[in-house]
């Protein structure tokens, strides 16, 4: 929500779909916000506490915000892969990521009906790797992370 309240465009909350040549697009499910969230949130506080509390199966209390800004519904090559790292202290910093921890950690994520990744969907997926900047981003403040994301991404 705070890459939203920045300018970014919003493909979907956790799930983006590719396909076999490597593009993605996001599945348009409600920005949740879990509980945790809700106070880092300034300028979005009156439209955030204004949705119901949900509990979720993982016994989460989340709020579902809908609408924000959705991004074109096309699928799109991915230019960059930002790995999230939160802390509790300390300035954001963004750092490299090895083309090989980024898709570990892709991989780890994955989903398939098959509950695997066949030859061709790895390949695709380590082409995409291959292809796309790779870096962490690990913060503590939101604000610091979002300004530094957002700095990244004009650097493009």
């Amino acid at each position: 929500m705070a890459l939203v309240d920045a300018g970014f465009d919003y493909g979907g909350d956790d799930i983006a779909l590719m396909d076999d040549r490597g593009l993605v697009r996001g599945v348009p499910f409600a920005l949740a916000l879990k509980s945790g969230s809700w106070s880092l949130l300034e300028g979005s506080r009156d439209a955030i506490m204004s949705c119901p509390v949900h509990r979720r199966l993982d016994n989460k209390s989340v709020r579902y915000v809908a609408p924000v800004r959705q991004a074109p519904r096309e699928r799109v090559p991915l230019h960059t892969i930002v790995l999230i790292r939160r802390r509790k202290k300390g300035p954001a910093v963004v750092s490299a990521v090895e083309p090989v921890q980024a898709l570990s950690e892709l991989v780890a994520g994955a989903f398939t009906p098959e509950r695997r990744l066949d030859m061709t969907q790895f390949q695709s997926l380590l082409n995409v790797v291959s292809g796309a900047r790779l870096a962490e981003l690990t913060f503590s403040r939101l604000d610091e992370a979002v300004a530094i994301l957002d700095r990244y991404h004009e650097a493009e």
